[in-house]
């Protein structure tokens, strides 16, 4: 599942899930860049895994927005992923009411910000937090987020915005 967005500087970012059997490659949330959007380099180059500074990172279905940052020309890259899980593969406190911004173009470490959407399931299947969309304001100072949870037996989509 890729999500491409394209940067102010015509960089390129694309966000992807790597499952196998393996379990170092279970659905792990990755990215590269490409210069031109067609070329994203050695293809049996996985890519980099986005991380936090104490080692989070997230597992399935990621979704990649952008949106502009008061005095940075490159914006700010916001990303969310189905579950968020610890450097140790534990499952994350904050797992599933978390969205990772990066105001470097996805280089170093992303830092978490509450999300719009509180999704409280924490399975791991096609509902809770699946493929949640997100979409930033027009001034990057509010973000809406689409976000999918189990009501009952019923999987059911809910929108909130927050500030960021």
């Amino acid at each position: 599942m890729a999500v491409v967005r394209k940067l102010p500087d015509g960089t390129y970012v694309m966000t992807y899930e790597i499952c196998s059997d393996d379990p170092k490659f279970s659905c792990v949330v990755h990215y590269r860049t490409s210069p031109d959007g067609w070329d994203w380099g050695d293809p049996t180059n996985l890519g980099i895994r986005p991380q936090t500074a104490d080692g989070k990172y997230f597992k399935h279905a990621p979704t990649l927005a952008w949106a502009p940052e008061a005095g940075n020309p490159q914006g700010k890259l916001l990303l969310v992923g189905q579950a968020m899980f610890n450097a140790d593969g534990s499952k994350a406190e904050g797992s599933g009411r978390t969205v990772w911004t990066n105001s470097e173009g996805g280089e170093g470490a992303w830092k978490e910000i509450p999300a719009p959407v509180a999704v409280k399931s924490d399975k791991v299947d096609f509902c809770p937090n699946y493929s949640s969309s997100l979409l930033p304001s027009a001034d990057g100072h509010q973000l809406l987020e689409i976000a999918t949870d189990y009501d009952g037996e019923v999987c059911r989509p809910y929108h909130g915005t927050n500030g960021m």
